[in-house]
């Protein structure tokens, strides 16, 4: 389980980039020596403070 507090904190771009492994169930890893997949099968779970507006 992948838990994220206060998610309306985090960048945009950052849960942009969780959706791929969470769709995949699979982490890619590129660098210059190669490329390596682990395998990541994960819930993810976010909480937020209701908006006071």
């Amino acid at each position: 389980m992948l838990f994220f507090d206060e998610l309306t904190e985090f960048p945009r771009e950052v849960l942009e980039v969780l959706r791929q492994p969470l769709e995949d169930k699979s982490v890619v890893i590129s660098r210059v020596a190669g490329t390596i997949q682990y395998p990541a099968s994960f819930m993810f779970v976010g909480a937020m403070n209701p908006c006071i507006c």
